[in-house]
């Protein structure tokens, strides 16, 4: 499974993005069990302010969802 960590480097270019235009829908719906356990491990590989890494790692899996299923997460 790709770590939060190596998702949250790989995605910050999208993430200025989400930043910029708003969290679009998301094309692959990932539950909000898993939505709240990837920013929780988001946040704690990334330490920072809590609002604004929160914010960052709410985006990343937003972009993620635009481009990955869940199942090819797993």
């Amino acid at each position: 499974m790709t770590s939060p960590s190596e998702i949250f480097h790989a995605a910050s270019l999208l993430v200025a993005l989400c930043l910029v235009t708003g969290s679009a829908h998301a094309a692959h719906d990932y539950p909000t069990i898993d939505r709240v356990r990837f920013v929780q491990e988001c946040m704690a590989e990334n330490p920072g302010p809590t609002f604004e890494m929160t914010s960052k790692c709410v985006c990343v899996v937003d972009a993620l969802a635009q481009q990955v299923s869940l199942e090819e997460l797993n």
